[in-house]
């Protein structure tokens, strides 16, 4: 099986982001060819609510995962003391 290395998953990370940032870009340009501010409005407030939520979101999983690591280097010493 092929394994997959963090690097990988980094790049992935970023590229899916930047096609996030593409895609919102586009239609943000479409709506000042139209100029309907509504729209405007609408997706600088979608995106900021949207980098918003990727935040608390990574900032949850950063301290879950760092709490299961304390977790386990404290059960992997407790075994190693038997």
């Amino acid at each position: 099986m092929w394994e997959e290395k963090p690097e990988y998953q980094k790049v992935r990370g970023v590229l899916f982001l930047v096609y996030i940032g593409l895609i919102s870009l586009a239609i943000l340009a479409y709506s000042v060819l139209k100029s309907d501010y509504i729209y405007i409005l609408g997706w600088i407030g979608g995106l900021l609510i949207f980098g918003i939520a990727c935040t608390i979101y990574g900032i949850i999983a950063i301290g879950f995962a760092k709490t299961i690591f304390a977790m386990l280097k404290f059960f992997d010493r407790k075994r190693d003391r038997k």
